[in-house]
């Protein structure tokens, strides 16, 4: 439930949204980034979901006030690069609807003048944990989200790294252990690491969510070691001061351990790397929409 704001004065606001594939988390904050207030929906459809933003927008900002700039930070993979013409719009998405949808219009629709900045989800929380959480101090570091899918930021030397799209880190492909016969989740490339260790992954081989498998459960040493591939190549290929690992099925908190523990045996101690070098979000849930309010500033 979102709460109307009260206070009535003349000035800008920013807004923030960050748009996962199961929910949709919107924020009002001043100038400074103080969040004001904010509110959860289920993600929908685009018309749908998207028509509900730019309503809790309307509706919470302060009497007498404008919003200036909006902050997307939006579920994947989505056109982040301004030079392009795709800029703004959910790409190839197995979501089903949202490919092609137009995250800009319904906002500067509603908002003539609206400075709006778009960038994915986890480009967002990689920003919110290097303000005041996890990454807090460090130049370089990847946030990672495990949940109904995995994706990924990297911050090198204080720059959010994007090219001609954004990295996707979640279609990197790993080593299928032999044991393992199951054909994998993603739809584009079956058993990259997404489709392999994401919560849809787990739901699918399994028959039940992550935060219904007992920790005894054989999937949790399955997980960490995929996850500990993942980090591995991770530190191999970037070299960050820090691997985040956030999203709803790190909640399970047994799994951070066996991951820990894979990636020492996997890489032999060769990075030589401290005991926090893989550790799970500072922020919690709102890492997400901390970075977003940044992107808005």
């Amino acid at each position: 439930m979102s709460s109307k704001v009260t206070t009535q004065n003349k000035n800008t606001y920013l807004g923030a949204i960050e748009a996962g594939g199961t929910k949709i988390i919107c924020a009002i904050a001043t100038p400074q980034g103080e969040i004001l207030t904010q509110t959860r929906f289920p993600t929908c459809d685009p018309e749908s979901t998207l028509q509900e933003a730019v309503h809790f927008f309307q509706k919470n900002l302060p009497l007498d006030s404008s919003l200036t700039s909006l902050g997307i930070g939006t579920f994947g993979p989505a056109g982040v690069n301004p030079a392009l013409p795709n800029y703004g719009e959910i790409l190839a998405t197995p979501k089903q609807g949202w490919q092609g949808a137009n995250l800009i219009k319904p906002f500067t629709n509603a908002f003539p003048g609206l400075k709006i900045t778009i960038d994915t989800d986890v480009n967002a929380a990689a920003l919110g944990e290097g303000i005041n959480g996890a990454a807090k101090d460090l130049d370089s570091y990847v946030y990672i989200t495990i949940g109904t899918g995995i994706g990924g930021g990297v911050v090198i030397n204080n720059q959010i790294i994007k090219g001609h799209l954004h990295p996707e880190i979640g279609h990197i492909s790993i080593h299928q252990e032999k044991s393992d016969t199951y054909t994998g989740a993603c739809p584009f490339h079956a058993n990259c690491i997404e489709g392999l260790a994401s919560g849809e992954a787990i739901f699918q081989r399994w028959g039940q969510k992550a935060e219904n498998l007992p920790p005894e459960h054989p999937a949790w040493e399955l997980q960490s070691t995929y996850l500990a591939s993942l980090c591995q190549t991770l530190t191999a290929v970037l070299s960050p001061q820090r691997i985040i690992l956030g999203g709803g099925v790190m909640q399970q908190s047994h799994l951070l351990p066996l991951i820990q523990q894979k990636f020492l045996t996997k890489s032999a101690n060769y990075w030589q790397l401290p005991p926090d070098y893989i550790i799970t979000p500072k922020l919690g849930t709102q890492s997400g929409i901390i970075g977003a309010i940044q992107l808005a500033m």
